[in-house]
């Protein structure tokens, strides 16, 4: 399942960019649809963010076998921002449910949505810095040499 890592972490990013999307599109013409799409988003966002959290858990516990120095503390760091996004995920549900009994749910939400949309937009940077300049789950391959030079 570590494999899937890179690309189970590319839904988070797509799904809270488009709740806040449709929150837009909801102030705008204020029709329901927006709000149970939003709803729908919010879910899957969970959903999706808990499959990349337990994929990248897997991963990292494969990380130990291939040796060398790894940034533990960078792994370590993006794992717990990536735990924070989780327990983010919870109020930010809740607030979206329960926002037009009062307004102060309302102001919640907001704050837990630019939270989350921050949260997962640091964290996916912490790991593209981890793969990127670290080359962490980077497996090295040979290089063919003088390829065409037969």
């Amino acid at each position: 399942m570590y494999d899937f890592h890179p690309l189970l972490t590319s839904f988070p990013i797509v799904l809270i960019s488009l709740a806040v999307f449709s929150d837009l599109l909801y102030l705008y013409a204020k029709k329901q649809i927006w709000l149970q799409f939003n709803y729908i988003v919010l879910i899957f966002g969970f959903i999706f963010s808990l499959l990349a959290f337990l994929s990248g858990l897997i991963a990292s516990s494969n990380l130990a076998a291939l040796g060398g120095a790894l940034p533990e503390d960078l792994i370590a760091n993006h794992y717990s921002f990536a735990k924070l996004i989780l327990f983010t995920y919870i109020p930010l549900i809740l607030f979206r449910y329960l926002r037009f009994e009062q307004r102060v749910f309302q102001y919640l939400y907001y704050f837990f949505c630019l939270f989350q949309f921050i949260l997962i937009a640091y964290t996916s940077n912490l790991g593209g810095n981890l793969v990127f300049k670290h080359g962490v789950g980077v497996t090295k391959t040979p290089q063919i040499e003088n390829l065409g030079n037969e």
